[in-house]
């Protein structure tokens, strides 16, 4: 139950940035400027390392 919830959280933080953040780095890619790709595994790293951070932050508020 905590994996499902950690997984909805990480997928809602990433759709919440990538709705703003994708549509430029598509655009940048488009003109020439192709390390602006990176940008998809970066935004998936940080959606991770925020849910991670908040069930760990929700298990020390609640647990203990």
């Amino acid at each position: 139950m905590l994996g499902s919830r950690a997984a909805a959280i990480a997928f809602e933080t990433l759709t919440a940035v990538a709705i703003f953040t994708v549509p430029i780095a598509n655009m940048c890619a488009l003109l020439g400027g192709r390390n602006w790709l990176a940008i998809y595994p970066a935004l998936v790293g940080a959606a991770l390392l925020a849910s991670a951070a908040l069930v760990a932050f929700n298990w020390l508020v609640f647990i203990w």
